[in-house]
């Protein structure tokens, strides 16, 4: 096929790919961690300095808070104050399509069909479609690609590799998943020592190693110096981290599409293998199968593999075309698919709360003292805290890891434990929960709490009467004035 053909396919389905990410996107309101993140990010850029201890619970407050994401939030919080809600689409369904782009760029590189190159980005991008949300998650998924993609064509270029020092860097700054670039650059120099140049291109050790090097020492000036490298690590590996939090989980494969995003690549990296061609990218390869075994330990790595396999599948695929379909014929049909993808469902604006979050609960809320104490659903504590009420929990999971307070929390969730003592012990004035959970039901039967206000999605209880003397924190008011509010 010649390049003119193939490059209609890959423009054509590279739309397609956009398509899908930005439906995602613009058909749901925003959820969750955004909202303490753009709290954050407010903050710091109100008060010019990184957040180290938190200002957002009243179970931790001023507790010491390793914030690793912090580059994000400040980037996400000053985009907005600029360019208004629209940089919330920017930041999620944007950075999920420059993230398309690029692994279209590597396909390209690889494909000598581009009809198979535009099924894999196609499936890339279902895979991502599950994932891409205004969360720093995002963004690492872009310098995954970018790192890849340095990475791969520096062959002809090796001065390249010196863009890494910097974009390492930036990772660094913004979400704790910059241990995968640091050991994507540390494979490839270690497959540059090892396997012959004819395998692995120049070698060029000594750039290799040096930017490895001056990557890591940069990776130490940041906020938390070189305490975040054992941070990361630890957030990764936690135990109870990967307990309670399904991202962290393995995938739920009675979910069709998890099933679709993961094991078709599975067989046709399999089918590759097996046939084992002359001149297999033995770095694609080998992450390919890192990814995809990580990926069955915590689905969280799915948009990690997504972005990797598709090279190995391509090169070793060489020789398989689709010469029975026009380009010219099918390009137009995949056009109006992506229109039909985009305009199938109501357009939401990117600052909509999702119907998920408790906006009406949270409106009486605040028409309450603003010192009442609330026990909220762990998801919605980004929305409380982006509308200036303190938590009992959020979605830090590892900040709240201190004092036993996810512990604790977990087990008033589940009423493995009397919650009313826990509630005593923190002076609870109300409790914001999903309907007809167990905690719901139990509080119903409760003599000592009334349901105040409800909705489909949320209930709000009241306690009956008073806890005795709280415990004095500094007011939301004088800690939030940076803009939380």
């Amino acid at each position: 096929m010649q390049y003119a053909g193939r490059g209609i396919w890959l423009w054509s389905f590279l739309l397609l790919a956009v398509a899908v990410v930005f439906a995602q996107v613009a058909h749901q309101g925003l959820s969750g961690d955004v909202y303490w993140q753009w709290a954050a990010g407010r903050w710091m850029l109100r008060t010019h300095q990184v957040l180290k201890n938190d200002p957002f619970s009243y179970t931790l407050y001023h507790h010491p808070w390793v914030a690793e994401e912090w580059g994000y939030e400040v980037l996400l919080a000053g985009s907005i104050a600029a360019l208004g809600p629209v940089a919330l689409w920017l930041f999620s369904a944007g950075l999920g399509s420059l993230t398309l782009f690029v692994t279209w760029v590597r396909l390209r590189a690889h494909s000598d069909d581009g009809i198979k190159a535009g099924l894999v980005l196609i499936l890339i991008a279902v895979s991502l479609e599950l994932f891409v949300k205004d969360r720093p998650q995002t963004l690492s998924y872009l310098l995954f690609a970018l790192v890849l993609w340095i990475l791969g064509s520096s062959g002809q270029h090796p001065w390249r590799r010196l863009v890494l020092i910097p974009l390492l860097w930036f990772w660094v700054l913004c979400h704790g998943s910059f241990l995968l670039g640091y050991l994507l650059v540390a494979t490839d120099l270690g497959l540059a020592a090892v396997v012959s140049t004819r395998v692995s291109g120049q070698r060029n050790l000594g750039l290799r190693t040096a930017v490895l090097a001056a990557a890591v020492l940069a990776s130490w000036v940041n906020p938390f110096g070189w305490r975040l490298w054992s941070y990361a690590w630890h957030v990764s590996t936690s135990t109870v981290i990967a307990n309670s939090i399904v991202e962290w989980q393995s995938p739920n494969f009675h979910n069709d599409l998890l099933k679709l995003v993961i094991w078709l690549p599975a067989l046709a990296l399999a089918a590759v293998w097996w046939r084992h061609r002359p001149g297999i990218p033995w770095f694609d390869t080998i992450w390919a199968a890192i990814l995809f075994l990580a990926t069955l330990q915590s689905v969280r790595f799915l948009p990690y593999f997504s972005l990797e396999w598709g090279i190995a599948v391509l090169v070793g695929t060489q020789g398989w075309r689709f010469r029975q379909v026009k380009p010219w014929i099918v390009a137009p049909i995949l056009l109006a698919i992506s229109l039909i993808v985009v305009v199938s469902k109501p357009i939401i604006r990117p600052d909509q709360a999702s119907s998920s979050e408790p906006v009406a609960a949270v409106n009486y809320l605040k028409s309450k003292p603003a010192d009442a104490r609330v026990f909220n659903y762990y998801v919605w504590g980004g929305y409380l805290i982006w509308r200036g009420i303190r938590v009992f929990i959020d979605g830090r999971t590892d900040f709240y890891l201190q004092d036993g307070i996810f512990t604790q929390y977990v087990a008033i969730q589940n009423l493995t434990v009397n919650p009313d003592i826990d509630f005593r012990q923190w002076r609870v004035q109300y409790v914001l929960w999903p309907p007809f959970t167990p905690l719901a039901t139990y509080l119903l039967s409760d003599p000592s709490w009334r349901l105040v206000y409800q909705t489909k999605h949320s209930w709000l209880f009241k306690h009956r009467g008073g806890w005795g003397p709280a415990i004095s924190v500094p007011s939301v008011k004088t800690s939030l004035a940076a803009g939380v509010q």
